[in-house]
């Protein structure tokens, strides 16, 4: 019994110790000491966002930096590298805003299901939509082409 309660613990302790790796590459940064050429483009993609949290963290040897601003009342998310070369852009947008493609699919799918957040993707001139749908009490992590084909689907954690 102590063998098989040691090795729980043990399992534990390796479990818990993987996590804190996997998520220490990714560090807050104050916003006063993102790169210049960060900040630059930034600014120049949204010359009236306010930024509002930074993160940095290194994905197979590249720092990538991701920031979050708000934008005439829009929660905005940038990822870029660290020359301010724009990776993706992550931009909440209200549901009856997505594609109609996008959302006949969605009720298609889920025609119970409530939205409860959408996201439009920009990686450079590709789109796509990130979009939350509560089904009783479980949440979905639904992505979509614009014209509506489903690209991921996955139960979230997210509200």
């Amino acid at each position: 019994m102590k063998v098989r309660s040691a090795l729980s613990a043990f399992a534990c302790f390796g479990l818990a110790a993987w996590f804190a790796v996997a998520r220490a590459d990714e560090v807050k940064v104050p916003l006063d000491k993102l790169p210049q050429a960060v900040t630059k483009a930034i600014k120049a993609k949204f010359p009236t966002g306010s930024l509002k949290q930074a993160e940095k963290e290194v994905e197979d040897g590249k720092t990538i930096y991701e920031v979050g601003l708000e934008d005439g009342g829009t929660k905005i998310d940038v990822s870029l590298k660290e020359d301010g070369t724009i990776l993706e852009i992550e931009k909440e947008i209200p549901a009856a805003a997505l594609p109609k493609a996008v959302s006949a699919a969605l009720k298609e799918k889920y025609s119970k299901g409530t939205i409860k957040k959408a996201e439009e993707i920009a990686k450079g001139e590709t789109r796509s939509f990130e979009v939350i749908v509560a089904v009783g009490n479980k949440r979905r992590e639904v992505v979509l082409d614009p014209g509506g084909k489903i690209l991921e689907d996955e139960e979230s954690d997210e509200d």
